[in-house]
């Protein structure tokens, strides 16, 4: 297997543009793009228990957030899942990401996924951002200005600016290490709404202060992925 994704990586770095259909698990029948991200997402493995669990969150959800949409897998598998008329918000800085996302809901023809190319944090205004192999993330020396809003902000915004944002019944937040940041500028959507919430923290440090802000903010917690060697750590949390 890690010959033949090899492989496949390096004939998908060839042919950008190439996208396959995804074989097997959650994500068969859904189009995808090679080139975009991990080559074992080809397979439609990618994540199994993580996936799993995702799938379980999203019963009777009528509005999800995807945070840190990446390429967009939980988003498409999502729209997937979810009855169509569900609503599905894509929130993705990263130009280069954001390319694939697009390109990945033109492929499948998907018709309820929102993309928002904001970065949310605490804070409404602009930053940089940086794009790199090992984190994409809010940084003062990275190389894209994009524009940062809080979900409080977002929600409360009735202008014309910005898209008609919902508030979530779940959210799946990966921000590279802006989580905490993500939480403090959603509390009080996050009070008022109870979404559920699937998180990928990076750092114990950063696990630890966002499982505390929730289990302060009447949230239980229940642990999924601790890779300590990573310093990858996955969690979801859900109202008591």
């Amino acid at each position: 297997m890690l010959f033949i994704s090899k492989a496949l990586k390096s004939c998908f770095e060839r042919l950008p543009s190439l996208s396959v259909k995804i074989p097997f698990g959650h994500m068969k029948g859904v189009r995808w793009i090679g080139a975009s991200a991990n080559p074992g997402q080809v397979f439609g493995k990618y994540e199994p228990e993580q996936e799993a669990t995702f799938i379980e969150l999203l019963q009777s959800c009528n509005t999800f957030w995807d945070v840190g949409a990446h390429v967009g897998w939980y988003s498409l598998l999502s729209a997937k899942v979810l009855p169509k008329q569900c609503k599905i918000f894509s929130f993705e800085p990263n130009p280069n990401n954001l390319a694939f996302l697009k390109k990945h809901i033109q492929l499948n023809n998907v018709n309820n996924i929102e993309v928002i190319n904001i970065a949310l944090s605490d804070f409404n205004g602009q930053a940089q951002f940086s794009d790199s192999a090992q984190q994409s993330s809010l940084n003062q020396t990275g190389q894209h200005t994009v524009t940062v809003a809080s979900a409080d902000s977002l929600i409360s915004d009735t202008s014309n600016d910005t898209p008609n944002v919902v508030a979530p019944d779940f959210i799946k937040l990966d921000v590279e290490g802006a989580e905490l940041a993500f939480l403090h500028g959603a509390k009080q959507m996050i009070c008022a709404s109870q979404p559920r919430i699937l998180l990928s923290a990076h750092g114990y440090q950063k696990r630890d202060q966002c499982v505390q802000w929730l289990e302060q903010n009447n949230y239980n917690i229940e642990h999924l992925v601790s890779n300590a060697d990573h310093g990858d750590y996955v969690f979801y949390a859900t109202p008591q």
